[in-house]
């Protein structure tokens, strides 16, 4: 027979996976559902995983986080866009992008929430205004900003 010539991982970007690293902070990265064997793949990159749904979604892999090594998985049931997040699941979930060490990933269904709730960090922390927001969202190509229509 022919010899067989060994196959050679794939070695895909994290743009190509579906994974957003807007450059500020640059030590968050947003997504939205993954496959479990992506997870199995990035999930070692990142010290922290806040995830923004229910711990029963089956898109959720906790068992493939812990044995990837990461170190502090939290979930803070952030909705929307309909109904909006309440002031106090708001205020939870930026409590947590705040206190949980770097590298973050947040995951949600879609990324848009993730991406909603790092802006909303950001406004918090610096204190920006509608002008600021905008233009930092198209900025660093926030895909809930720049995709979404008005």
């Amino acid at each position: 027979g022919s010899p067989e010539t060994p196959q050679r991982p794939v070695d895909l970007s994290l743009t190509q996976l579906g994974i957003e690293v807007p450059a500020i902070p640059g030590d968050v990265a947003l997504c939205g559902q993954l496959p479990k064997g992506v997870v199995q793949a990035v999930a070692s990159r990142y010290a922290s995983w806040l995830y923004l749904s229910v711990a029963e979604d089956p898109s959720f892999f906790p068992d493939e986080l812990a044995m990837a090594g990461v170190r502090h998985v939290e979930i803070r049931h952030f909705p929307g866009p309909h109904p909006l997040p309440s002031d106090s699941q708001a205020a939870w979930a930026l409590e947590a992008l705040e206190r949980l060490p770097r590298p973050l990933m947040i995951q949600c269904s879609s990324g848009y929430r993730a991406g909603a709730l790092l802006l909303l960090w950001l406004v918090k922390k610096r204190m920006y205004g509608a002008g600021s927001v905008d233009m930092l969202a198209k900025d660093v190509d926030l895909k809930f900003w720049t995709e979404c229509s008005p």
